[in-house]
């Protein structure tokens, strides 16, 4: 089994060649171990600023520690066993220049992913990439190995490929032979299909090796399947809705430039309220962080602050990670303004604020419940004095900018041990920034 790795990882440094018909009976080498997989592409017709070759394996290890262990060496592993084939006189490895293994970003497939990029020069005219992605699901490992030359991002097409085929495997059905040859069902499950790969891919046999199949059916291939019958639509009667201008937090207007002279609204008007940062209805009241008492952190720990929105529940292994904004208000009263325009004050406030002389760190933190922060920021900079057109009184405005946030299905936001909002997935991943409103009446 290695020495067919090592084979299919020098192979790829050549542009591949056309591979032949497929038989009718299975494809490829039956193993005699069932926790092994194996499976390659080949892309005859592209040469440069595509993919040209994938290799897909995958392993199940005896518990979920080992699984996780192997995320941290595969790629390590994959590059010198690379880097030594090369080098072999009959690869005549002075032709090929490899880079350094960086590491690549990646959304979150399965319990966890990672990904790598290892750059190459070829005979000293071309440039070219290897990606790397592997997934883990419970004790189940799986392997992409990606090749291309020219203007191509192997590791994003990878991933699209990962997460197409994520939500098959692990799988406990037997495993069966399509009437291309192809296996199915079980181990084989981590591999994707011809049908999951961009046109053009043809599978390489040579690299097709794992068990054999434990049922005698043949699955039958849907020549249609990729042509889904559709309910024909009305254009005139669409269940599509325009769409809608809505007042989101998102679009509220700033705080003013700090001006010592505040010109008095002329409007006798009351304030419409604010609308928290997980509102979604104009006629329903809001459920955001209404907490005109979060200054005091002693009474914040006596209060389980506002109660959670009602989020549908979600399938966390396909939340993507996320980044979110957050512009934070604290209402007139609940802070001092200082002669630099900045604001400042005791309780919660001093927790906010940033202030450098002291060595204080205005922080957030996004958790999952009570649990550990799944995400920190640091405030920008000190909050400022400004005048807000909403709350129609001046303010001390801050923002806080979270990157790479965990999919979960609600969040809490806290500073300090006080907990100033209450998110569910979706009010945080509207890409517009989040308003949170601290001590309003």
């Amino acid at each position: 089994m290695r020495k067919l790795l090592m084979s299919f990882l020098i192979v790829m440094l050549v542009l591949p060649s056309a591979a032949g018909a497929q038989p009718a009976d299975p494809v490829g080498t039956v193993s005699t171990g069932d926790d092994e997989v194996y499976r390659a592409y080949d892309n005859p017709d592209v040469y440069f600023d595509a993919i040209a070759g994938i290799l897909i394996f995958g392993t199940v290890y005896d518990d979920d520690t080992a699984a996780s262990r192997s995320l941290d060496t595969a790629a390590a592993i994959f590059v010198a066993s690379l880097r030594s084939g090369v080098a072999s006189d009959e690869m005549g490895g002075g032709d090929y220049e490899f880079g350094e293994l960086e590491d690549a970003e990646i959304g979150q497939i399965g319990d966890e992913s990672t990904a790598s990029l290892l750059p190459f020069e070829l005979f000293e005219s071309f440039e070219g990439e290897y990606g790397v992605v592997i997934v883990r699901q419970g004790a189940w490992v799986q392997v992409l190995i990606g090749f291309g030359i020219g203007e191509v991002d192997v590791v994003a097409e990878l991933e699209t490929i990962a997460t197409e085929i994520q939500p098959r495997w692990p799988s406990d059905e037997a495993i069966s032979v399509r009437e291309d040859g192809l296996r199915t069902g079980g181990v084989w499950d981590m591999t994707p299909m011809p049908e999951d790969l961009p046109e053009g891919f043809e599978i390489d046999e040579d690299f097709e090796e794992g068990p054999a199949a434990t049922t005698d059916s043949i699955v039958p291939l849907d020549p249609v399947s990729s042509d889904v019958d559709e309910e024909p639509t009305d254009p005139g009667t669409s269940d599509e809705e325009e769409p809608v201008e809505s007042e989101s937090p998102g679009v509220r207007a700033l705080p003013l430039i700090p001006d010592d002279e505040v010109e008095e609204p002329t409007t006798t008007d009351t304030p419409d309220p604010i609308a928290s940062p997980t509102d979604t209805s104009e006629d329903e009241p809001a459920d955001g962080p209404d907490a005109p008492d979060a200054m005091d952190p002693a009474e914040d720990e006596q209060a389980d602050g506002p109660a959670p929105m009602d989020t549908p529940a979600m399938n966390e292994r396909l939340a993507q990670p996320f980044d979110v904004s957050f512009e934070i208000i604290i209402a007139e009263g609940r802070y001092a303004r200082n002669d630099d325009g900045s604001c400042s004050g005791s309780g919660l406030i001093e927790t906010l604020t940033a202030d450098d002389e002291a060595g204080v760190e205005g922080q957030l933190a996004l958790r999952e419940g009570n649990g550990d922060a799944l995400a920190t920021s640091e405030l920008d900079g000190a909050g400022m004095v400004g005048y807000d057109t909403v709350l129609e009184q001046d303010v001390c405005y801050m923002t806080a900018r979270f990157s790479d946030v965990p999919g979960r299905s609600q969040y809490i936001l806290v500073a300090g041990e006080s907990v100033i909002g209450r998110f569910g997935y979706d009010a945080l991943t509207s890409g517009e920034p989040v308003l949170v409103v601290i001590g309003a009446d």
